[in-house]
């Protein structure tokens, strides 16, 4: 490619894992990334890939209206440690 000057290239990559308890925290961090250290940046030159996966010893949020197939009673499915 021919230019009358050097184009300047960026590149950042941001990869990470936490636990399903930072999910809240993630998606927030996620927003802000991109709206304020990234401004003006094209998005798809910066990708930024966290997850949040379930690990051992994770707390679950409770799982609401759930309804038994059998007795047709609601129900909630809670976390119980241990």
């Amino acid at each position: 490619m021919k230019a009358k000057q050097v184009q300047n290239q960026y590149a950042l990559i941001v990869d990470g894992s936490f636990g399903f308890d930072k999910q809240e925290d993630v998606a927030k961090f996620m927003k802000d990334a991109y709206s304020t250290v990234l401004a003006g940046f094209n998005r798809a030159s910066v990708p930024i890939q966290i997850d949040c996966q379930i690990k051992v010893g994770d707390k679950f949020k409770e799982i609401t209206e759930v309804v038994d197939v059998n007795t047709y009673e609601a129900a909630s499915i809670t976390h119980k440690t241990g």
